[in-house]
């Protein structure tokens, strides 16, 4: 059986060896060289002479952002014999997030003079587990341009035991399991540390069913209750994956503990995926249309009072980054680096000029200053505006200006390049900072990127059938069919006008106040049209639902017949049950004689849905004892109390509870019976 968490010696050794340059670091950029010029494209600027320091997290990132699982071992490889590591080179790296590639550093270069001490202190008293000081230090460094929930990521990668990482698929599955997870304005040091003490409470009182951290980033990656990392039937999976890529929607079916979950992330790693093209989310009755597409969440407001926001649900910023990667696909590296740098250059002008309480002026003498700086909005304040004192500007806008190859002149010449019908108060605004940064773009520092590869993007929807379908995905009813999946071809025939797409606005679209991501690609400029979906053609989803529940039932047929189907049955997975050594045979025949019997219980309806799955016996590792102890324990602890639920309310349950009973403890009735009569 492969072993999970094998990173985590090796990470952190790694760790306790960088904390050895604390006070040398020139050394360790000397290793950052010789691993950019062999493996990797990490120093962002081509003038390699400028990177003369780094932080300790920025150095885990070189090999923990989307590169391949090899290159991330050769790079491990190099590391342990440069750093003299003890620990094995890991053979997986479950559990772990990854940075995005074109934001690899925890630092900007203009401010890394202040920066980098910092988050080394705070990389150091991580990995001591100076809770106080990383309190501390945590809210000095999210004042750093950049750095939200990512910090998190560093965190678990050198100590993964004690900080949970805060990554967005870890947010929703630790929501989705009852944890109440702030927003990311609320996020701070002490917040962060008493939901860490919350998590660790959970895992003691057995309210998660997971026994450690890595646990829980493990099943917040690859779907819960999923089993331990074995290979099931090659040509099942290969299989699944066809079907999948043919049909993009699949359900996989059948009884509780067939491995339909697990199944789910083989696939997923047939198709290519990394954790981050693969989104988790499990369906329970109170899940709806807000969690899933958008809805309406409270927000803290200036004057101390609550009001709401519209915010986009798991699936919608899933397919938001799967649009994302298939447009950057197309892209020439050329651009891709142009827009990167810019990018970058944006942030940090904002940065400065937050920091600086920097004041502009537009053409028409009103003078203003940036206030804050978010992931797609500027805030500014105009204090002579009497009637408008506060501005929301975005900065996608700011962003297309400045990589786009038309010069702006005027608050009009914004509106002609929107296409918009009207001119809006913010353009003038826009246009000030437009002319500040382009005229500073002539020293644009170009930074080294790879060329982006299209990626299959899959979306795991455990336990699909309990939840009220139609009131989670409402009008993407539409949107989900296969045959209407957007292509990057279908967009670049819709921007020129040889075909229109069929698309949908959202339930809560009159209440976007700028083209969101859809959208910018379909070209929309009409504010009162904003608020489009499409699902993009390299999303793929799978659903899981188990037969025996009642709500299978309920499913809406226009749902159904959007997906294809495919039974996963108790007897093709038994390969699962390798991992448990020298009692598989014994584990395979009592499963065997168990679900025989179990087909022969007329008084159940279809009695293969009420087959006991491979799932359940692999909890005999749990258990201590010689053989038959821990066979008892999984009847005594988890079988029992299954198979009467299964009976309840059914003709002769007593009699069936009894011959299921001797067929899992291999003893004969009809004997036992004779013996009894001849007593």
């Amino acid at each position: 059986m492969e072993k999970k968490f094998t990173w985590i010696p090796f990470y952190t050794e790694l760790a306790k060896k960088l904390l050895e340059f604390k006070d040398n670091r020139s050394d360790l950029v000397k290793i950052v060289y010789e691993l950019d010029e062999k493996y990797v494209n990490f120093i962002n600027n081509h003038d390699k002479s400028q990177v003369f320091d780094i932080d300790f997290f920025s150095f885990f990132s070189i090999f923990n952002r989307g590169l391949t699982e090899e290159n991330r071992k050769i790079i491990c490889g190099f590391l342990k014999n440069k750093l003299n590591i003890s620990a094995e080179i890991p053979s997986d790296f479950d559990s772990i997030p990854l940075v995005d590639n074109r934001k690899s550093t925890f630092y900007r270069r203009e401010t890394a003079d202040s920066q980098i001490p910092l988050l080394c202190s705070l990389f150091e008293a991580v990995f001591n587990d100076d809770l106080p000081l990383v309190e501390k230090l945590f809210d000095k460094v999210l004042g750093f341009n950049g750095i939200k929930w990512n910090i998190t990521m560093g965190f678990y990668w050198i100590s993964p035991y004690n900080f949970m990482p805060l990554d967005s698929n870890s947010r929703n599955y630790l929501k989705n399991n009852g944890i109440n997870v702030f927003d990311e304005k609320e996020l701070n040091g002490k917040n962060y540390l008493n939901l860490l003490e919350e998590i660790k409470d959970c895992i003691q009182t057995r309210k998660l069913t997971e026994k450690s951290i890595p646990e829980i980033s493990y099943n917040a990656w690859n779907g819960a209750n999923t089993m331990p990392n074995n290979s099931l039937a090659d040509n099942l999976t290969d299989q699944l994956t066809d079907l999948l890529l043919h049909t993009h929607n699949l359900i996989l079916h059948g009884a509780p503990g067939t491995g339909k979950t697990f199944l789910a992330k083989e696939i997923a790693k047939r198709m290519g995926c990394t954790q981050n093209e693969i989104g988790f989310v499990q369906f329970h009755p109170s899940y709806d249309y807000t969690d899933f597409v958008e809805g309406l969440r409270p927000k803290s407001q200036n004057n101390g009072e609550i009001g709401f926001e519209r915010k986009d649900g798991v699936f919608k910023e899933f397919c938001k980054r799967a649009l994302q990667n298939l447009i950057d696909s197309k892209k020439s590296v050329e651009v891709l680096e142009k827009e990167s740098s810019i990018k970058d250059k944006v942030e940090n002008f904002l940065e400065k000029a937050r920091d600086e309480k920097l004041v502009y002026e537009i053409t028409r003498g009103n003078k203003f200053f940036i206030v804050d700086n978010s992931e797609k909005n500027i805030f500014i304040e105009i204090p002579a505006n009497e009637k408008v004192k506060e501005l929301t500007l975005s900065k996608n806008d700011l962003i297309e200006l400045l990589n786009s190859d038309v010069e702006i002149n005027s608050a009009n010449e914004i509106r002609d390049f929107f296409k918009r019908k009207w001119g809006t108060q913010h353009d003038s605004y826009i246009l000030t900072l437009y002319k500040k940064i382009r005229a500073e773009t002539q020293t644009l520092n170009i930074q080294k990127v790879e060329k982006v590869q299209e990626k299959k993007f899959l979306f795991i929807i455990d336990e699909i059938n309990r939840s009220e379908l139609s009131k989670i995905f409402g009008e993407l009813f539409y949107a989900v069919e296969p045959g209407y999946r957007v292509s990057y071809d279908d967009l670049k025939k819709h921007q020129s006008g040889e075909k229109t797409i069929s698309t949908i606005r959202t339930q809560y679209a009159n209440l976007e106040t700028e083209g969101n991501e859809f959208d910018k690609a379909l070209r929309v400029s009409n504010p009162s049209d904003f608020g489009h979906f499409f699902i993009p053609e390299n999303v793929y989803i799978i659903g899981t639902m188990n037969d025996i529940d009642r709500s299978v039932d309920t499913m809406d047929f226009a749902f159904r017949r959007r997906f294809a189907f495919k039974e996963i049955k108790a007897s093709e997975n038994l390969e699962m049950l390798t991992g448990l050594g020298e009692i598989k045979d014994e584990a395979e025949n009592r499963l065997a004689k168990l679900n025989s019997e179990i087909t022969e219980i007329t008084e159940l309806s279809s009695p293969s849905s009420y087959h006991i799955g491979g799932a359940y016996f692999l909890k005999l590792k749990d258990f201590e004892g010689n053989n038959n102890e821990r066979f008892q324990k999984l009847w005594d602890y988890h079988l029992e109390g299954l198979i009467k639920e299964y009976l309840r309310g059914t003709e002769n349950a007593e009699e069936n509870f009894e011959k299921l009973r001797s067929a899992y403890f291999g003893t004969d009735l009809t004997e036992n019976n004779l013996e009894e009569e001849g007593e």
